[in-house]
């Protein structure tokens, strides 16, 4: 079994180069519940929920991970099966969900219950994590860890 794999997000040089891609979960919560939502009206306390190989679908749909109903809007998301991996970040960590990729790590801390902690090597788990391209040769990360596996629904 292949379980979720936490990092810490420095550990990737190139995650946040992926950032014109993600979704605000914390921006879209604004929107459902702010009456005529204006984005330049939005202020970030930088600490954002931030969703990566997700996509949107209908509220009730029963693979929705993220569904919010607001005053004035809902939304939902749901991993999307087409990208490489799908992660949730927020500081300072990523959690990757699904993935084309995964590495043998230790436990993750009693904050992230069975999960794998990618920034440990280990045996305790093989845990789902981001794809090699991601991690620069400057990291600590030893990218020689990372296997392709098969395709997950």
């Amino acid at each position: 079994m292949i379980v979720t794999g936490v990092i810490h997000n420095s550990a990737a040089a190139w995650l946040f180069d992926d950032l014109c891609n993600a979704i605000d979960l914390d921006y879209e919560t604004y929107k459902a519940d702010t009456p005529n939502h204006d984005c330049y009206d939005w202020e970030s306390n930088g600490d954002e929920t931030l969703l990566f190989g997700f996509v949107s679908c209908d509220i009730d749909n029963p693979a929705a991970w993220f569904a919010y109903t607001g005053q004035h809007g809902s939304f939902a998301f749901r991993p999307d099966e087409n990208a490489e991996y799908s992660a949730i970040s927020n500081v300072p960590y990523t959690q990757i969900v699904r993935s084309r990729w995964a590495a043998r790590c230790m436990r993750c801390s009693p904050c992230y219950p069975g999960q794998g902690d990618l920034d440990t090597p280990g045996s305790d788990y093989l845990a789902y994590c981001l794809p090699p391209s991601m991690f620069d040769s400057e990291d600590e990360f030893d990218i020689s860890r990372i296997k392709e596996i098969e395709p997950c629904d």
